[in-house]
């Protein structure tokens, strides 16, 4: 396939068929991150396997948040995230300046549609969830995570499509391009 067709065809999946993936893909996946462009050669990147008794502990207080105002909302959402098979926790280091961290973040930005491209390419789809969930202490703590050294940036989840997303109009090339003389 071409840049353009990759391009094109990748698409965010929100519903995944209860299906594991295969851990050598992700780890395949994972060693292209390291060819981001990284303005200062930070790599400020650490993806986190989420699985077992954390992911467990993650659902639960997931549905315990979401309970506070809507069990049934809860129920849905609880649902829909037990049938994601795979959880990526994205961190960013910390840094002082904030001229390097806007790089970083940019470089992790790039980081993860590397991957979320790599993964589309063997068949399986991909979301980056920045819910303000993951920006709780307690998320942190359930983690292992040390805030003071790492900002949770969100949680790449991925499986199998269980259903095609819908697609949508793309705003044309001269909609959000001009020329400066």
């Amino acid at each position: 396939m071409s840049i353009q067709e990759i391009v094109t065809k990748r698409r965010t999946i929100h519903h995944y068929k209860p299906v594991a993936v295969d851990e050598s893909i992700i780890d395949e996946a994972l060693r292209l991150v390291v060819h981001a462009p990284n303005h200062h050669l930070t790599f400020p990147y650490h993806f986190y396997k989420v699985k077992g008794d954390v992911r467990s502990a993650l659902l639960q207080y997931a549905y315990d948040s979401f309970a506070v105002k809507s069990k049934e909302t809860a129920d849905q959402k609880i649902q829909k995230w037990s049938n994601i098979p795979g959880w990526l926790l994205v961190t960013q280091k910390r840094g002082a300046e904030p001229k390097v961290t806007k790089e970083d973040y940019a470089t992790i930005s790039i980081a993860m549609y590397i991957l979320m491209l790599a993964l589309d390419e063997r068949g399986i789809g991909s979301k980056w969830s920045t819910a303000s969930l993951f920006e709780t202490e307690k998320w942190y703590e359930i983690c292992g995570v040390d805030a003071d050294k790492e900002e949770i940036v969100g949680m790449l989840w991925y499986g199998y499509a269980d259903k095609e997303p819908k697609t949508f109009a793309r705003p044309s090339m001269d909609q959000y391009c001009s020329t400066l003389e």
